[in-house]
């Protein structure tokens, strides 16, 4: 009995997108199972699993773990024997060999669930995955009647709506039909939006929104490439706030729940909902101001749609889009660049593909610099142009969202606060911690002292400083104190949102989802912070001292944006190799300077 309840909660799990408890749970069951029609069930539903995460904008590899697990499925099940089970396989392989674009394959496995449909039960799913196949090889016309042809027939389905509407706005796209992309776009738009409306937890709904977000990236294309730049940076930045509103209300799961211990996770999450919703962070943008605030500032924003890098740039007014080619044509050079940013040969191959030559202009004016998806943990400061790095020509400040371009007056903090060394294993935190204590007048807590309660206290600083362990699991980040873990969304819910907060620790900028909502750097911002020094990967306890005492003594408490940019320029010429992994996100501080 257990097995089965442990499939039905990961099919549950999946279906709302919450994809990594899905696979806890999935691998759970494995454990229980027993008899061959137990793993024909089993490797189905990780198939079907592995074809949930191909709609992330990471997600086609898996298309290549689907169609294993299909395959040892339908080997399981030559013995098992399991009643009706073949034609369910045949339909899912086919729709896995499309991912993969391996079109004869899927043709002739698509022919073979034709001959066993006998009563045309699954005759609308053929249809669909039929229309794939031509939008594939190019038959744009035939894609597009049978896509019509489907779309009309699921009326009362919204997710075979969205799906199809994808379709549809890929198929005028190749077609260079902007307006007819637009139409079925906008379409997939609103299927989203009833499904999210169905739930009525917050985190099914963010869940939702982050497995379908094909519509939007779609949307955003059609009018990217119809040069209505304004109203593609819109469209950008509705979905962006959308998923990261909802994933502001995502909790932190700590076990694989189960069917009934699920049911209960998601029930209890609207007593979050009213905090989340006033976060300042995740606040809906007037349109008009937003544009506005691009024509004075310098943006750099990187996103994924439609599996492309897409990049919008603001410069001196002026406001440009440009489709940068295949995110699999980059990966491997972004992900070498991630391990060792100092290296100045990729640096300078990738600054050249990703960031315009304007970016670099010598200036003390910030880059405000929006990051999406797979490349949100990319240390953009790094990046070279002409020998230099990036942040040796001018200040950098990240944000999560477009309307963060902004900036907040300069103050003089009153009262400062530092947490460090809760496990005493971080010497380097723990000398930093005296050091600001003696000198900067910070009050400590340091050792057996940095508890959560502490943390908490904090809420009335002007400057918090927390240089403790610091971990990201599926449900975001969390600090490791003394006496217990507190994670990004306990900190929004109290509020704690000093006006700035430096978090040296290990990762303290990341989290599992794709907008980073789930990061410690989000979750002060989200309950009030303007600015949050936080990092993009691991860092030494000396590497973190080394440059956090430096960002003191260069007036980083007054000025966060430019004292880091300060240090991280000297540092880029040294054999440090932690510099590249800070940075600021929040707001810019206020100054004339353009």
């Amino acid at each position: 009995m257990e097995y089965f309840c442990r499939l039905a909660a990961t099919k549950v799990l999946a279906e709302v997108g919450d994809l990594a408890v899905a696979q806890r749970e999935l691998e759970r069951a494995g454990e229980l199972a027993q008899t061959d029609r137990d793993r024909v069930w089993l490797e189905y539903e990780q198939g079907n699993l592995d074809q949930e995460y191909v709609r992330a904008p990471q997600g086609i590899e898996r298309a290549r773990r689907a169609i294993a697990a299909f395959e040892r499925a339908a080997r399981l099940n030559a013995r098992a024997q399991v009643p009706g089970f073949q034609l369910t396989l045949e339909l899912n392989l086919a729709v896995s060999l499309v991912d993969a674009g391996r079109l004869d394959d899927a043709e002739r496995h698509l022919a073979v669930a034709a001959l066993l449909d006998t009563d045309d039960e699954h005759a609308g799913h053929r249809t669909e995955v039929a229309a794939e196949i031509a939008f594939r090889r190019g038959d744009l016309a035939r894609a597009s009647q049978l896509g019509q042809q489907r779309y009309d027939a699921v009326r009362d389905d919204d997710d075979a709506q969205l799906r199809v509407a994808a379709l549809q706005a890929r198929v005028a796209l190749a077609g260079g039909d902007l307006p007819g992309a637009e139409r079925w776009a906008q379409r997939g738009v609103a299927a989203v939006e009833r499904i999210r409306a169905e739930q009525a937890a917050p985190e099914l709904r963010s869940r939702v929104l982050a497995t379908r977000r094909a519509p939007y990236e779609l949307l955003f294309i059609a009018l990217a490439r119809a040069g209505r730049f304004d109203d593609a940076v819109v469209a950008l930045d509705r979905w962006q706030g959308r998923a990261l509103l909802d994933a502001l209300a995502e909790p932190s799961p700590r076990t694989s729940p189960g069917l009934l211990a699920a049911a209960h996770r998601v029930s209890h999450l609207g007593a979050w909902l009213p905090v989340v919703a006033e976060a300042p962070l995740g606040a809906p943008a007037d349109s008009r101001q937003l544009l506005a605030a691009l024509r004075t500032a310098d943006l750099l924003a990187l996103g994924v749609a439609d599996r492309d890098v897409w990049r919008v740039t603001a410069s001196q007014g002026r406001l440009a889009i440009d489709d940068l080619g295949p995110l699999a044509g980059l990966q491997e050079g972004l992900d070498r660049f991630a391990g060792t940013p100092t290296g100045s040969e990729l640096a300078a191959e990738l600054g050249a593909r990703l960031v315009p030559e304007a970016a670099f202009r010598a200036t003390p004016a910030p880059l405000h610099v929006v990051l999406d998806g797979p490349l949100a943990s990319l240390p953009v400061v790094a990046l070279r142009r002409g020998g230099r790095p990036l942040i040796a020509t001018r200040p950098v400040v990240r944000a999560h969202r477009l309307p963060q371009i902004a900036c907040t007056p300069a103050r003089a903090p009153a009262r400062r606060t530092v947490i460090a060394d809760a496990r005493s294993d971080l010497p380097e935190a723990r000398r930093e911690a005296a050091e600001l204590s003696s000198v900067l007048g910070f009050t400590a807590a340091v050792g057996g002292d940095a508890t959560s309660a502490a943390l908490f206290e904090a809420a009335g600083s002007d400057v918090l400083h927390v240089a403790v362990h610091a971990a990201v699991g599926a449900g975001g980040g969390v600090l490791e104190l003394r006496d217990r873990s507190v994670s990004a969304l306990e900190i929004l819910a109290a509020r704690l949102g000093p006006q700035l907060v430096v978090l040296p620790a290990c990762g303290s900028a990341v989290a599992a989802d794709a907008e980073l909502a789930g990061s410690l750097a989000a979750g002060f911002l989200a309950a009030g912070s303007d600015q949050v020094v936080a990092t993009l990967r691991p860092v030494s306890d000396a590497g973190a001292r080394r440059l956090t005492t430096r960002f003191y003594s260069a007036g980083g408490m007054t000025d966060p944006v430019r004292a880091l940019a300060r240090i991280q320029a000297e540092l880029a010429d040294t054999g440090d190799t932690d510099w590249p992994r800070f940075a600021v996100f929040g707001h810019d501080t206020c100054s004339d300077v353009q």
